[in-house]
């Protein structure tokens, strides 16, 4: 039996091992926001920098996305999926905390729609599974929930944990 290890922030649909030069597909990528996303009068979802992969057609993949984050309640927050991927099928389940107390949960079951808060937030925490139709890329995005003058921010340090399950 070979062992395979996947280094982190793998960014390549496969990679090549062993001494048959086998291609392998990305079984799990760890990606994590290389640069501060901030959303000042602005609901117009953009990608948070550093947190997208890419995924193969017809793989079912498991994700946990954590962001850091700060909101007010003027601005809020809102936390998308993008990308030119296309799924058959996805579902997720989105969290937003304002410090220790949960301030929204809400289930997704598309690309496209959103998590949101109008409360001040903390922290956003994504699980859910995608099965993918046409491969591409999976993008988590971020705004505003309603236009302000205050800054809505996702931190550096925020993560994307990907796997391919099936």
């Amino acid at each position: 039996a070979r062992t395979y290890t996947v280094p982190d922030a793998v960014q390549s649909t496969s990679f090549i091992m062993g001494a048959n030069a086998e291609t392998v597909p990305m079984i799990g990528a760890r990606v994590r926001c290389t640069t501060q996303l901030d959303a000042t009068t602005n609901v117009t979802a953009a990608p948070a920098l550093g947190l997208s992969v890419t995924l193969l057609a017809g793989r079912k993949y498991t994700f946990k996305a954590t962001l850091f984050v700060t909101a007010t309640a003027n601005g809020g927050m809102k936390v998308g999926f993008g990308g030119t991927a296309t799924a058959t099928s996805m579902i997720a389940e989105g969290v937003i905390w304002n410090g220790a107390t949960i301030g929204v949960v809400a289930q997704v079951t598309a690309l496209g729609t959103v998590v949101n808060s109008t409360a001040a937030a903390t922290k956003v925490e994504i699980t859910g599974e995608i099965v993918v139709n046409a491969g591409g890329t999976f993008t988590i995005t971020n705004a505003q929930n309603a236009s302000h003058a205050d800054t809505s921010s996702v931190k550096v340090g925020s993560f994307l944990v990907m796997e391919d399950v099936a």
